[in-house]
C-alpha cells in the first residue's frame, strides 16, 4: 500500500508534467534505486574499497592535515573563517611548512603513512597556531 503524500495530484502534476504522479520521496522504487546507493558510497572508505593492485598513489601529509584542522584552529581563535581568509591562511601555511609526501602501493605502506602523518602532526598544529594567533587581530568578514 502506497503512503498518501501531502501534495495533492494536481501539485504534483505541475512539479512532475505527467499524468500519474507520485511523490519520488515515498516511492519505494525511487528509495531502492536511488537513495540507498548513495548512502552505501557515502559511508565506504576511500581508500580500503579501493583494491591495491600495485598502482602507486601520492598521498601529501601536511596538506591533509592542514585542511583538516585550519578551520578548527581558525575558529578556536576567533578568526574569520570567510572563503578568502580560509585561503590565505591556507596558502600561508603551505608556504611555512615543508611538504610530505609519501607513495602508497600496498596497505603496508598505508599503515607507514598514517605513523607519518603522526609524527608531523605537532609541528604542522603548532604552526596553524601561531598562523591564527596572528590573523586573530584582522577584521572580520560577513559570512
Amino acid at each position: 500500500m502506497a503512503r498518501k503524500s501531502n501534495k495533492t495530484e494536481a501539485v504534483m502534476r505541475l512539479i512532475t508534467g505527467t499524468r500519474t504522479a507520485v511523490n519520488p520521496m515515498i516511492d519505494e522504487n525511487f528509495k531502492e534505486e536511488v537513495i540507498k546507493p548513495i548512502g552505501k558510497t557515502k559511508d565506504a572508505p576511500a581508500v580500503n574499497s579501493r583494491p591495491f593492485d600495485g598502482e602507486e598513489t601520492v598521498i601529501n601529509i601536511t596538506a591533509e592535515v592542514v585542511s583538516g584542522w585550519l578551520p578548527e584552529a581558525l575558529r578556536r581563535f576567533g578568526c574569520c573563517t570567510c572563503p578568502r581568509c580560509m585561503a590565505d591562511a591556507s596558502a600561508e601555511a603551505f608556504a611555512k611548512l615543508p611538504a610530505v609526501k609519501f607513495r602508497v602501493k600496498t596497505r603496508e605502506d598505508l599503515a607507514e603513512a598514517d605513523r607519518l602523518r603522526e609524527q608531523n602532526k605537532q609541528n604542522i598544529m603548532m604552526n596553524l597556531v601561531r598562523i591564527a594567533v596572528a590573523r586573530k587581530e584582522l577584521p572580520k568578514h560577513q559570512q
